[in-house]
Order: C-alpha cells, then structure tokens, then sequence
C-alpha cells in the first residue's frame, strides 16, 4: 500500500492510534535548517489543512524540523510557521554580526524560552498526551552519535531537549548539557532522520524536505580543514570534527535511498513517499530574514503538500 493511500484509508476510516484497523506504522520525517523549518512549517500546515494528524503513529524531526513536529502533534501548526516571518527574522534571534565577537549568530534562548513560551506558546500538555509519538533528534558531543528523545517528565524539560536539538555547533552556540552529556544539533546526526522512523518500526514513511529539487545532495568537502571545522574540533574535539565534516555525505546517501524509494529495515522493506518543492520554489537558506519571503515560502510549501497528495 502507498502512503498517500493508507493516509487516505486512514483518514475516511477516522483510524485512531492505539486502535488501527491495519497492522501499519506510519512515520512522519521532517527536515529541519535553521530557517528553512519556515518550509518544514509551511508542510506540515498543509497535513493540518489536510485533517491526517492522527494518521500518523509517529514525528520524527532534527532541529527546526522538531519544531515543525512539535507544532504539528500540539495542532497548531499553521502558529509555529508563523513564529519565522512574525517573531525570529530579526536581530533578537540572528544576527551575524554576533559571530565576529565570538557569540553564536542564533539566539536559541530568544526562541525557545520567550516565543515558543509566551508569543506563540506552544501547548506541551497536548504532546505530553501522545507519550512516544514526537521523537526530537539530537546529537551527543562525546560521540557524534545521534540522541533521540520521545518522553517529556515536564514542560521544562520538553524545552531543554528541544533547545539541544536546534543547538547548531557555531551558529547557535555550543550546546545543551543534558545528565552528563552535552548534546546538540540533531541535524549533525540525522538531517533527515529516517533512521530514528526505521528503528521505531515504520512501515511506510513520508518525508518532508526543506530543500527543492535541484538541492537535493550538498557538497561534500574534501581536502583540508575549513576554519569552521577547526573551530569544532578545538570545542568539541576531533571525532565530532569528523562527523561535522562527513555530515553531507551521510545526509546524501539517505537522500538518495529517499529518492529512489530503496529504505530497508534488515529484512524489511519500508514504503516512502517524500515531498519537495520545485526547483522554481522560493530559495530560503538557514539564515534568511526576509518577511515576506518566508512567508511565501510557507504557503507554497503548504501548497505543495496539499497538491502533492490529493487526498
């Protein structure tokens, strides 16, 4: 069965978790970047819009796409896109100049403990309800392995994980310590986290992309270090260097098992469906500002999603 069709039996069925007429797990992926979750934001409107939240049996997402799922699973999707064009393209969240006194360019504070807290608060008790649906991607400093949280004691404690996940090394600062462990950007170990989907048991998946069609794989670098490498390496040490340096060349091989629909758990097959904007989208990057840009970027990305899966 495709995922389009199962969302739609789904749907028609009024299926809820817990008590599925279909022996199915049906994961939603988000990506996240930096601003770019204005995209993910903008996706995830559109399955709201569409009426399939509770067709999923799981959210995973790094970074700004954990944003985009928490608000998705809280239903109040369409205000979590609206915190990128209304509340952080600003000098309060980023700002470069910043990043020349040795200060990160984002302020994380900024977003989670004043406007997903007090601007656009987003309704915790709502995800708390839904124990081991939303898993938020993290990356663990010690290792550059991947950290993946789905229970939240509180809300306080939900907020602290989600500010490890968008913790970007550099351009967000150094990280969150979470126990004994600093943990920060999930997108470092899973920019699109289909391996936390895999091994929560999926069996189908769709997968939300920021980026558009002729984005799909990123440069891989190759040769000696970049200052930003250096940097990583002198605060987190050299096995995360490697990592952060290798990190594009992992997130391309998934894309392109993505792509060419080839996700394999062990013996088991997954079926994928993913979504991307067209080459002729609006170019949102993880630093963009622009009001109106996001904006249009939002409803395009919603649009998209909608047109995408005619359901």
């Amino acid at each position: 069965m495709m995922v389009r069709d199962l969302l739609r039996q789904r749907r028609e069925e009024q299926s809820q978790r817990g008590a599925r007429g279909d022996p199915h797990h049906l994961a939603l992926v988000v990506e996240g970047g930096g601003m770019r979750g204005v995209v993910a934001g903008g996706m995830v409107s559109g399955l709201e819009e569409l009426g399939v939240l509770e067709c999923f049996d799981s959210i995973h997402g790094s970074s700004a796409g954990a944003c985009a799922g928490a608000y998705f699973l809280a239903k109040q999707a369409k205000l979590g896109t609206s915190i990128y064009y209304e509340d952080i393209n600003n000098k309060s969240f980023i700002n470069v100049w910043r990043g020349l006194i040795g200060r990160p360019i984002m302020n994380t504070s900024f977003l989670i403990d004043y406007v997903m807290r007090s601007v656009k608060p987003l309704n915790v008790d709502e995800i708390r309800r839904h124990p081991g649906v939303l898993h938020v991607v993290a990356t663990k400093a010690s290792t550059g392995e991947p950290v993946i949280f789905q229970r939240f004691s509180d809300t306080d404690d939900f907020f602290l994980k989600l500010k490890a996940s968008i913790s970007i090394p550099i351009i967000a600062g150094k990280g969150v310590n979470i126990g004994s462990e600093l943990i920060y950007d999930g997108g470092m170990a899973q920019q699109v986290p289909v391996l936390s989907a895999l091994e929560n048991g999926a069996t189908h998946i769709l997968v939300l992309m920021t980026r558009r069609h002729h984005e799909v794989t990123r440069p891989v670098r190759e040769g000696r270090y970049r200052w930003d490498e250096w940097i990583i390496r002198f605060v987190y040490g050299a096995r995360t260097a490697e990592e952060y340096r290798d990190r594009n060349r992992r997130t391309n091989d998934v894309v392109r098992a993505i792509l060419a629909r080839e996700l394999r758990e062990k013996e088991r097959s997954v079926t994928v469906e993913y979504i991307l904007r067209p080459s002729t989208g609006l170019h949102v990057d993880r630093l963009s500002t622009d009001g109106e840009l996001l904006r249009g970027a939002a409803q395009e990305a919603q649009e998209t999603v909608i047109n995408h899966l005619r359901l």
